[in-house]
């Protein structure tokens, strides 16, 4: 027998078995699902899931995001926003109660009901699960750098809460840590770019207010 089809013929069962494993515990065919305050992709076998949002209700009191180790059902949950199919982006968000007013701008002249503004800071702390953060707690409107959330009050004025978070994650991670309410990753050192700390946005204003 020729040397390259003995060797395609030994290899082609490894690489089926690849293809087998990686259907098995990709993210094609995922499954929406739930627990808690949080909604979850789960992969098809039931093997790992992320996270893809955080239900807030409001009362800037319920300011603690505790990402666990595993959804109700034992599942891991690696990451915090992930993709689907053939890449499709399903971030993590926070997800606050409804309100027919969205945010257009810092200037109240701009509504049509009384207004204010607020930072709301959440204490995030992820599982020692967590290998992957991906998120879209800042915001695409191009006015405003960070993400609004707006919160309508009994007396119909909506107060419109800033999105900043503090870090921390389990001392079992392996893949993150936190310094001073920033997350870094473990292996580069490197400050985690998509998720809006608390202590850079004082840093941001400081440096606004000098100029």
């Amino acid at each position: 027998m020729d040397g390259k089809k003995k060797a395609a013929i030994i290899v082609l069962p490894f690489l089926i078995l690849g293809i087998i494993i990686l259907g098995c515990t990709g993210y094609n065919d995922a499954v929406n699902s739930s627990f808690g305050l949080f909604d979850t992709v789960i992969n098809k076998s039931g093997t790992k899931g992320f996270v893809t949002a955080y239900h807030w209700s409001g009362d800037p009191k319920d300011n603690v995001i505790d990402i666990p180790d595993t959804d109700n059902n034992g599942v891991k949950l690696e990451s915090l926003g992930g993709f689907t199919g053939t890449g499709v982006p399903n971030p993590f968000e926070i997800i606050g109660p409804d309100c027919t007013v969205e945010y257009v701008s810092d200037n109240p002249d701009d509504y049509e009901v009384p207004v204010s503004f607020e930072d709301m800071i959440f204490e995030l702390k992820l599982g020692a699960n967590i290998k992957s953060i991906a998120t879209f707690l800042y915001s695409s409107n191009a006015v405003e750098h960070y993400r609004h959330i707006g919160v309508m009050q009994e007396d119909g004025s909506v107060i419109f809460y800033r999105i900043l978070v503090n870090g921390e994650c389990s001392p079992q991670s392996t893949y993150y840590y936190a310094k001073d309410g920033i997350l870094y990753g473990t292996q580069s050192n490197e400050m985690v770019s998509n998720l809006p700390f608390a202590k850079n946005a004082d840093e941001i204003e400081k440096t606004e207010e000098g100029e």
